[in-house]
């Protein structure tokens, strides 16, 4: 497509076109006789640069961000997805903005009007929109480890054995799944699909995640599989759908206490009668095996590795059961091996 064409499709002048070449935005190829050829992707890279452009992001910024994104197939599910983001923290800045302006009304309405401090209280908003925008720009990456995940489980080389007997977890998690003779399964945390994506060819099977690049993955190795971008704390997973299991591997540390539990609540909403929510998961027995776990590291002079516990939310199985049994709800429990614990909550 030639500058002419591209320009009328996407509604730019001649002019806006060059600054975005000059700048190193976007480059596209030349014919032999020298004109322009802007391919599909260019016109992809246009679309993106106008956007973020709408949203105030500064022609270095852009450039920051489309240098970060990776060119193979799944370019423009990533796009997608960055316009997103991009757009979700905008949102967030606009809402920073709107609580100022709120708040200096509220102030006027009870005679507490004070110029000089609404202007001063907008100013350090907008400072900090800035602060925080810049920082996203400075930090976006797409997820790279998602794409050696299945390797770095395998591997198995980290100090603590996280994934240890990774497939024993998956086995006895999946044992566990068979017994409720599913017809629909959903995975929260799914990753790139190693728990249940062998069900996708037998019974309906959906995969939440919060990563992109995780399901990416997924997609290709199980293309059988539904997937959405999402987490445990959506107020509904798949609309209109009841499962026969949830089944969880090796996500739900993320999720503080309070976190936990309204992940469970929101579980329980979604299974069918006699469903089951199984959780193989990083946990403790209760806050007394915590504790000595953490004098035992620190006896061994290895706060190191405490802390790398301590930068998730590893669960507590007994203060999960007390929450679960409170409902009403059938609650099991065994450990597996190293901190990985398998729990059932239902059935």
């Amino acid at each position: 497509m030639n500058t002419k064409e591209a320009c009328n499709k996407l509604g730019l002048t001649q002019k806006g076109l060059r600054v975005y070449e000059e700048k190193g935005l976007v480059i596209p190829k030349r014919k032999e006789n020298g004109y322009r050829d802007y391919s599909d992707k260019d016109l992809l890279k246009l679309r993106e640069i106008m956007l973020f452009k709408d949203l105030g992001f500064s022609l270095e910024e852009i450039k920051t961000l489309l240098d970060k994104n990776i060119d193979d197939e799944d370019n423009f599910a990533r796009s997608l997805y960055f316009q997103k983001q991009a757009i979700s923290k905008k949102i967030l800045a606009l809402r920073n903005i709107e609580k100022t302006l709120k708040d200096s009304l509220e102030d006027i309405l009870n005679d507490n009007s004070n110029n000089e401090v609404h202007f001063d209280t907008m100013e350090r908003v907008l400072e900090k929109n800035k602060r925080l925008m810049v920082n996203w720009v400075d930090q976006w990456n797409f997820d790279a480890w998602a794409r050696k995940y299945d390797e770095s489980i395998h591997s198995n080389n980290d100090e603590l054995k996280l994934f240890e007997d990774y497939h024993v977890v998956m086995g006895e998690v999946r044992k566990e799944i068979d017994t409720t003779n599913p017809e629909s399964i959903l995975d929260l945390g799914c990753g790139t699909g190693n728990l249940t994506g062998l069900y996708a060819d037998k019974c309906d099977v959906f995969g939440i995640d919060q990563s992109l690049e995780m399901l990416l993955q997924c997609k290709k190795k199980y293309p059988h599989m539904s997937l959405k971008l999402g987490n445990f704390l959506d107020a509904t997973y798949i609309n209109g759908v009841r499962f026969d299991c949830i089944a969880t591997t090796f996500a739900y540390h993320h999720l503080t206490q309070g976190e936990k539990e309204k992940a469970i609540d929101n579980m329980l909403e979604s299974l069918k009668p006699h469903g089951k929510i199984v959780i193989g998961d990083l946990m403790f027995l209760n806050e007394s095996k915590r504790e000595a776990k953490r004098k035992e590291y620190i006896s061994m002079g290895r706060e190191d590795l405490w802390e790398i516990v301590e930068e998730e939310f590893y669960g507590d199985v007994e203060k999960l059961k007390k929450y679960v049994e409170k409902k009403g709800v059938k609650f099991q429990y065994k450990h597996l091996v190293n901190f990985t614990w398998l729990i059932v909550i239902g059935g």
